[in-house]
């Protein structure tokens, strides 16, 4: 059990760390091609289709992950029925798209990138599946094909004067390369049938809470977006876009990768009463090992702000680096919240945050709509960095309810990694302030990123000396 659990997330790691590296590779050298108006319009049209296909691919692959078998009859009506969903979303896009937009550039990359719905969402059930059977290694070895061909695509675009179309056709083409390679990698029976009852009580019923949930977040970045872009310009819009996807592909990469793993496992766990032991158990290991990890990596992104979007991006994405820091932070703080998804998931009790989720956002667009005019792309961090606080306290009191856990006991899950990188951090700004020295280049980020990280387990290590004793428990539970 513990070499196959440090196999399957080594898998993980390996997959999502590989997506990060290859993202910043190709959003580097697409961003030194496009200017920030480019990618400000390419992100608001392709965000169109990511939204739908996104909604759908929540409602749908959310209920079959907890499933305990799942028949030939159910994959069938999954993938048939995904298929009809995904082309009207198709059709519709272009219809309405034809109606409103009188450029006929836009027009036409609206209809490529709603492409990329169906095509999706027909690789959704077997990267579903893939999950259940712990076929990570084929998992990781798609994902990173996949993005080698999008991102070959998306850079030649760039580098041959297409434009904002380097942004829609990287995303279509990673989502074709996708589909294919799994569908013909992993062997799976989908007959030709559907089941409309099935599809409706079994996926859309359960599923709704969750999509809704993933969609209202996704639809807050994506209003964010918009209304930044009519108060403040494309522009404000590509800078943002810039901060926040150099933290979203962390995050999601983490987040997603995490969660993945540990719908199933909790899902496991969650049938009989005997089992909310084990269950919380699992769940406060696995916030306290994701804390200890990525807490610290997010506060050095903060930190290291100004030296990794000039170095990275050039002189023309300076605004971005302030935006980046505060970003950075408020991801810092949400790790504390990764399992909560995969939690709530699994005792299907998605919908008990679905309410607090629609208030924050909405407080989010107003924040931009007040603040973008003024302070530009900080309005929209600054808004996010909000929600984030607002949402921390009242996810961590669902969690605490549903499985029983004091709030001491939650709190100290997080808090060792919370002060280790204070320690670290005060130790460092009192070195910046006393030899007036600041972080310039790619390479002093690293140099004194792995002291830092050095201080970090010292510190950690000093304050509870049985930690890498729980982390193999972890593992082994």
């Amino acid at each position: 059990m513990y070499k196959t659990r440090a196999f399957r997330l080594i898998w993980i790691f390996i997959e999502k760390v590989g997506l990060i590296a290859l993202s910043i590779l190709s959003f580097w050298i697409i961003a030194r091609y496009l200017t920030p108006s480019e990618i400000g319009t390419a992100v608001i049209i392709l965000s169109v289709s990511e939204l739908i296909a996104l909604f759908y691919t929540t409602i749908l692959t959310s209920p079959m992950l907890k499933f305990r078998v799942i028949t030939p009859e159910e994959n069938g009506s999954y993938f048939w029925g995904s298929l009809m969903l995904g082309s009207a979303s198709f059709m519709l896009v272009c219809g309405i798209g034809a109606l409103v937009l009188n450029d006929t550039a836009a027009y036409f990359m609206l209809a490529v990138g709603a492409l990329s719905i169906p095509i999706s969402l027909l690789g959704k059930l077997y990267i579903c599946h893939m999950q259940r059977d712990g076929a990570y290694k084929q998992l990781a070895v798609r994902s990173l094909l996949s993005k080698v061909m999008g991102m070959s695509s998306g850079i030649l675009l760039a580098i041959y004067g297409f434009g904002g179309w380097a942004v829609i056709g990287q995303a279509v083409v990673m989502q074709l390369v996708s589909t294919v390679v799994i569908m013909f990698s992993y062997k799976l029976r989908v007959p030709f049938c559907f089941d409309g009852h099935f599809f409706y009580t079994k996926l859309i019923k359960t599923g709704w809470p969750i999509a809704l949930k993933a969609l209202n977040w996704t639809a807050m970045n994506k209003g964010v977006e918009m209304i930044l872009a009519a108060v403040s310009g494309s522009a404000a819009v590509g800078y943002f876009n810039v901060a926040k996807r150099v933290v979203d592909l962390p995050v999601n990469a983490i987040t997603q990768g995490l969660n993945s793993y540990a719908i199933p496992v909790m899902s496991r766990r969650r049938d009989a009463d005997t089992q909310l032991a084990s269950f919380r158990t699992f769940f406060l290991s696995a916030t306290k090992f994701s804390s200890f990890v990525v807490f610290p990596f997010f506060l050095l992104i903060a930190v290291a702000a100004e030296p990794i979007v000039l170095t990275l991006l050039g002189e023309r994405w300076a605004e971005s680096a302030p935006i980046l820091t505060v970003l950075a932070i408020a991801a810092a703080l949400a790790t504390s919240a990764t399992f909560i998804p995969a939690m709530l998931i699994a005792l299907d009790k998605s919908q008990l945050t679905v309410n607090a989720i629609f208030v924050t956002s909405i407080i989010v667009l107003i924040i931009v709509w007040l603040l973008g005019a003024e302070i530009g792309a900080m309005g929209a961090a600054v808004a996010i960095f909000t929600r984030t606080l607002l949402l921390l306290p009242y996810n961590l009191a669902v969690a605490g309810m549903l499985l029983q856990i004091p709030k001491k006991m939650y709190l100290s899950t997080f808090a060792h990694a919370f002060v280790g990188s204070g320690v670290v951090l005060l130790c460092y700004a009192t070195w910046q302030f006393t030899t007036g020295a600041f972080m310039q280049t790619l390479v002093d980020v690293l140099l004194i990123g792995t002291l830092m990280g050095v201080a970090y387990l010292g510190i950690n290590f000093a304050l509870n000396r049985n930690l890498l004793a729980e982390f193999k428990t972890f593992f082994k539970s």
